[in-house]
């Protein structure tokens, strides 16, 4: 206790405040807490009648808690973060115990508002105010000012339109600065800042929530950005402020990488340089550190506490747009969930956490001095003295060491961070010989700094990393592949062409040249990657961020955390492109295996299927999915590929939910899934294999849907329903529609009828399209013994075996190997496998009825690696024996039939006939 009064006596002004208020010095930090307490319930009571005593009232309380927080900071009672949540917690409290007295004053002057004020105690409807700066990220100082901005909602605040909504609330809030700074004599709650509200010289105090959002979505600058991302609601309609806030977040929290805040972040501190009044002097960027510490600012200088602000506040601007996560206020926090993010190293994180207590404890010492809003460490000697006691430090030349020692790490980290690495990189690019004149042209305008894609003269010495990766790119892929450069040079020219105009995606690439080896081969070989990458130019961030790797689960939380039912949409839509193209590129890589690549894709759909039903419920205002989704097809065999649609079937109980809710509900949700956007649409959706085809409702009763199949339906529905599964659904009505599918397919048919009925149906899909493609070209599906041949021939098998099959057993390929057993066709299933991985490759590649051999080296060698094969020539033989082993397979199934023309066309089909 000696040593703590010791450390009070040293500071002129705690000394007088103790004089003056004849406060007690708290015995240790349970008796301080408590203390604490007291007076923050003492802010939370209601405004005295009396407004000039509560007035003074506020005056006391700050006295009191200025005390007791300079106690808790000078005896290292509570942890720094917890010292800082609490002088905020005061902070906060008495602002909106001031707003409370300023509405009330107010309300005094106009009797329209008069009675509505006592009722409310002082709380005004749809008025707020935010703290900015350190009082909205938690960090205040001892004599920090507020950095204060307020709004109102004009449908909400209770002032009569005669009145002036605006003028009364900007009357209120010059109150409120009143009460708050009483002229900033010795006695004062706050110093308040109004000035970081929008267009500061030509506005009142308070301004419209609604000219607010549009003033800083269509003219703020990159600086209210920055502001923004520390504002949270600190006094007033707590519920209105934080909608406004949810409102801002697209403006604050931008959903792609965001390189340009760098540039951004790096203007402001230069220009906090220049112009701060404490810094003019230096003119210049940095400032060396020496061993003459007095004077030096630890808020602004080099190595101060705005540095790490500062790198801390860009990485959060970088990253922030899609993890949410790093959405927060306080630096110490967002440091720790940085480096839980991977975006900088735990140590790395440790250390600036380390040196901005140190910092901010060496500022709320000078503070403590004479509350005086100073971040300058003095040069007088019985100044310095004073600060050292505070400290609790013997001699100078530890405090020199101490500070010096943090200011040497800070800087290093902003300068890693913000250093322009382009400015020394000054060695000459070589390219390949021998481009064509169009691509000569196009590098030509690249070494000039990419003008023709809309970026500034001002960026272009920043982009010479990008120019030579691609250089160097070209260099490499002429040596190894033998790829004509000039077809990379122009494929390239076009992609850029698609991006968005500005250096935004440029300084992404120029950050990290690496991203070609993720560009250029799609965009050389792959028209499905290529397609995505034009509609999705960001899907180049997840490279940088660190791409998903299947199997971990997808992060889908940021689709449904958009403020709007469109922004969900197209949230959606950038979700699946961005998987797409990782799957896309890891399989052409060689990096995950076919039946994960099948699976991967499969659950990708899944999952967006249910990322639009969710948003379409929460948009529709229900408690729950009123249907169930059927998948068929690709989706029923879990065996999606690249470019598949999704053939659906939608299922509602009607015990449930009633057909209009759930028609519209469907409505919605197909409107969800395939309506174009900026960035696409989420799948191609097909609903034709729902009961009677196109002409069937869209949604349909789980008693119609079991009435159809068991009395209506025809056998190439229930051909098409073998591959089927419950994708989405309730247990109850899942199990329905499980058991409605064994019934169907194990109950005995009449024969004859189906295999009439199935003979019927192949050769209407035979002649319309079922083409007689070339052993050496690459048509898998559509050709003669091809994949839907194949396919077709599986589902007919498990329908005439019907008796061999268990109910418990619903899936395709265990279907399928019980159909088969003692059949002769067990090799059936890697025929159709075989046929689903040459699939693959041909969608991926766009190489659908092509030559094998017009396949690149690399991918027929990975193509033969998936298929088994050790040459083009097995590859061959394989294929042909797979033709004839599924001609053969249905020709025998149809054995006893008269195949002609005439016979297959007198046949009429009609619902099928049990047995």
């Amino acid at each position: 206790m000696a040593s703590l009064a010791a450390r009070v006596a040293a500071s002129p002004y705690l000394s007088r405040l103790g004089a003056r208020c004849a406060l007690s010095t708290p015995k240790d930090a349970s008796v301080l807490e408590a203390a604490q307490e007291v007076v923050f319930d003492a802010l939370r009571a209601p405004v005295a009648d009396e407004l000039d005593a509560a007035e003074a009232t506020l005056l006391l309380r700050k006295s009191e808690f200025s005390w007791l927080w300079a106690h808790a900071e000078l005896a290292g009672w509570q942890t720094p973060e917890e010292r800082g949540r609490r002088w905020t917690q005061f902070a906060e409290l008495s602002i909106d115990y001031a707003l409370r007295l300023a509405w009330l004053r107010v309300a005094n002057e106009h009797k329209q508002v008069q009675d509505v004020a006592l009722r409310t105690d002082g709380r005004v409807p749809g008025l707020f105010i935010l703290g900015m700066g350190k009082l909205g990220g938690g960090d205040l100082n001892f004599s920090s000012d507020v950095d204060l901005v307020g709004y109102f909602d004009p449908d909400v605040v209770p002032v009569p339109e005669v009145l002036g909504k605006s003028y009364v609330c900007h009357r209120v809030l010059q109150e409120l600065t009143r009460i708050l700074t009483q002229g900033e004599t010795h006695d004062f709650v706050w110093r308040v800042d109004w000035r970081l509200r929008p267009n500061a010289s030509a506005t009142t105090l308070a301004m419209s929530s609604h000219a607010a959002e549009e003033y800083y979505f269509y003219r703020a600058s990159p600086w209210h950005r920055l502001a923004m991302m520390k504002a949270r609601v600190v006094a007033g309609d707590v519920d209105i402020g934080t909608q406004f806030l949810t409102d801002m977040t697209p403006f604050i929290w931008r959903q792609n990488l965001d390189y340009r805040a760098l540039d951004e972040l790096a203007e402001i501190k230069q220009r906090i340089n220049l112009e701060h009044p404490a810094l003019r002097s230096q003119r210049q960027w940095r400032e060396p550190i020496v061993e003459e510490i007095g004077g030096f600012n630890v808020k602004l200088g080099t190595g101060g506490i705005r540095e790490i602000e500062f790198k801390v506040n860009a990485l959060q601007l970088i990253w922030g747009g899609r993890r949410r996560e790093l959405r927060v206020t306080n630096t110490v926090q967002a440091l720790r969930v940085l480096a839980q993010c991977d975006q900088i190293p735990e140590a790395d994180a440790e250390a600036l956490i380390g040196g901005y207590q140190t910092l901010r404890r060496i500022e709320n010492a000078i503070q403590l001095l004479g509350n005086q809003q100073t971040h300058l460490i003095p040069s007088d000697g019985t100044r310095q003295q004073q600060l050292l006691t505070l400290l609790g430090i013997h001699d100078w030349s530890t405090l020199v060491a101490d500070l010096n020692a943090v200011r040497q790490l800070v800087s290093r980290h902003f300068t890693e961070l913000f250093t322009d690495r382009a400015a020394e990189d000054n060695d000459p690019i070589v390219w390949p010989e021998g481009l064509s004149a169009q691509a000569d042209g196009i590098v030509e305008a690249w070494e000039s700094g990419y003008h023709l894609y809309g970026v500034s003269n001002q960026v272009r010495h920043r982009l010479v990393p990008l120019t030579r990766g691609i250089a160097n790119y070209l260099a490499e892929q002429n040596s190894h592949s033998g790829q004509d450069p000039s077809v990379t040079v122009v494929r390239l020219h076009d992609f850029f062409r698609a991006l968005p105009s500005g250096e935004q995606y440029f300084r992404l690439l120029a950050e990290s040249p690496a991203l070609l080896r993720s560009i250029v081969p799609p965009l050389l070989y792959s028209p499905a990657m290529t397609s995505l990458l034009k509609q999705s130019p960001h899907i180049i961030d997840c490279y940088v961020q660190g791409d998903w790797r299947y199997p971990e689960p997808f992060e889908s939380e940021y689709v449904l955390q958009a403020e709007s039912y469109e922004g969900q949409l197209e949230r959606m839509r950038r979700f699946v492109n961005e998987h797409l193209y990782q799957l896309y590129l890891r399989f052409l890589q060689g990096e995950i295996a076919v039946i994960e690549f099948q699976t991967a894709l499969t659950q990708l759909a899944e999952h967006s299927i249910q990322l639009a039903m969710q948003a379409v419920r929460v948009n529709m205002g229900l408690d729950s999915v009123p249907v169930a989704v059927i998948g068929m097809g690709k989706m029923g065999m879990r065996r999606m590929s690249p470019m598949s649609d999704l053939d659906l079937i939608f299922v509602f109980d009607q015990q449930a939910a009633s057909l209009d809710q759930a028609s519209r509900f469907v409505s919605r949700l197909q409107t969800a899934i395939s309506t174009p956007m900026r960035e696409g649409i989420l799948y191609e959706l097909d609903t034709r294999l729902r009961p009677s085809g196109k002409s069937g409702a869209p949604t349909v009763s789980i008693d119609s849907y079991a009435t159809h199949h068991m009395e209506r339906a025809h056998t190439w529905e229930h051909i098409a329903l073998v591959p089927s599964r419950v994708v989405h659904g309730a247990p109850e009505i899942s199990a329905r529609i499980n058991q409605l599918k064994a019934d169907v397919l194990t109950r005995p048919r009449d024969e004859a009828q189906f295999l009439r009925d199935a003979l019927k149906m192949w050769a209407r899909i035979s002649e319309h399209r079922i083409d007689d493609t070339a052993l050496h070209d690459m048509n898998s599906k559509l050709r003669v013994g091809g994949l839907m041949q194949a396919e077709y021939l599986a589902s007919c098998l498990v329908l005439k075996h019907g008796s061999r099959l268990s109910a418990s057993g619903m899936e395709f390929d265990v279907l399928l190997a019980n159909a088969l057993k003692e059949s002769g066709l067990e090799e059936l299933p890697e025929v159709i496998q075989f046929w689903r991985i040459q699939q693959l490759w041909e969608r991926l590649l766009g190489k659908t009825d092509q030559p094998i051999s017009s396949l690149r080296d690399q991918y027929f060698s990975r193509l033969l690696e998936h298929l088994e094969m050790g040459s083009m020539d097995e590859l061959i033989v394989y294929k042909k024996h797979c033709i004839e082993l599924v001609e053969n397979g249905l020709n025998e199934l149809f054995t006893g039939l008269d195949q002609s023309a005439d016979a297959i066309d007198a046949w009429l089909e009609h619902r099928v006939s049990w047995v």
